[in-house]
């Protein structure tokens, strides 16, 4: 009898849904032109430092890790559905509009596809993709309720993805190691803090030095790929001034203790800045690498317009 009402459940689910509008809330559209870029940076950095795969494979690796995020936000709002009840009733979940149910079906359906998609391109970024996968589970179903924690795991998300971009054309371990690894630790660092802010944003709380280490953590990725860099150093520093010229401005709007609206339209900033973090990575890569970093710049004003329709926190 369950397997029949979730047979039921799925096919109803496959449907171009009416509620459209509740499922592109549900995945947040504002963070989602951030997330190719994580597997693009990581591949570009792996090409600037000697791997000789194709980008097409990279390419296929965003798409993984699309996926996995999208998995990923509807876990979340699964898991989080009785406090939305009370703190967010407008949200897709709590006010009926999706059903929990086929939310978690959507979320499995899609992670799947994803993993299977990863095992095509090679065993390792295959192996990445599900260790991705289980960090966010974990970090949806086991960690969430440790702030610490949590933030570290929610930050390692991003970080693995990047990697799941230097296997996928085809990075084998070497002597740019540590600039590969301190990068993807940069990035896992900055979302990390980022996470820390973000735990309360419904409520008006002190968020002291904590806004200040998105800044700290976008300072460190410069020095990671500084090796990497060379003369295109000057390339690198142009979005990455940018994002730090951001984010103290931001800090500087979280003194005290903010309304959550400015808390949740913060965060959603920090998010969108990961496109330049981005784009600095990829800066460090000719000819392939300058021009997903030009293609990263120009989701921003797509990101910044998709964030007056849909939250991005």
């Amino acid at each position: 009898m369950q397997l029949l009402k979730t047979t039921r459940a799925w096919l109803q689910l496959i449907r171009l849904p009416k509620n459209t509008h509740a499922w592109l809330q549900l995945i947040r559209p504002p963070n989602l032109v951030t997330v190719p870029g994580d597997p693009l940076a990581g591949a570009a950095l792996a090409l600037a430092a000697g791997a000789n795969g194709n980008i097409a494979a990279a390419i296929v690796a965003s798409i993984v890790s699309l996926m996995l995020y999208i998995s990923g936000m509807i876990m979340n709002d699964y898991v989080d559905l009785e406090e939305d009840k009370l703190k967010r009733p407008q949200r897709p979940l709590p006010s009926g509009e999706i059903k929990p149910l086929h939310a978690i079906i959507a979320a499995l359906t899609i992670a799947g596809i994803g993993i299977g998609i990863a095992l095509i391109i090679n065993p390792i970024t295959g192996i990445t993709a599900l260790m991705l996968l289980i960090t966010i589970a974990l970090y949806n179903f086991v960690l969430k309720e440790d702030l610490f924690v949590s933030s570290l795991v929610m930050g390692s998300c991003r970080g693995l993805s990047m990697i799941l971009g230097a296997f996928a054309v085809g990075y084998k371990i070497g002597i740019h190691s540590f600039t590969i690894i301190f990068a993807s630790l940069a990035i896992n660092f900055y979302i990390a803090a980022v996470t820390s802010i973000a735990a309360h944003e419904t409520e008006e709380v002190y968020i002291g030095f904590r806004r200040w280490l998105p800044t700290l953590a976008i300072s460190l990725l410069i020095l990671a790929i500084r090796p990497l860099a060379g003369y295109f150093i000057w390339l690198t520093l142009i979005p990455s001034a940018t994002a730090i010229i951001i984010s103290v401005k931001i800090a500087r709007d979280l003194t005290d203790t903010p309304e959550p609206e400015v808390v949740q339209k913060s965060v959603g900033l920090y998010i969108r800045i990961l496109l330049l973090m981005q784009a600095a990575i990829c800066f460090t890569q000719f000819p392939i690498g300058i021009i997903l970093g030009l293609l990263l710049l120009a989701l921003w004003p797509l990101g910044n317009k998709l964030s007056e329709k849909f939250y991005a926190s």
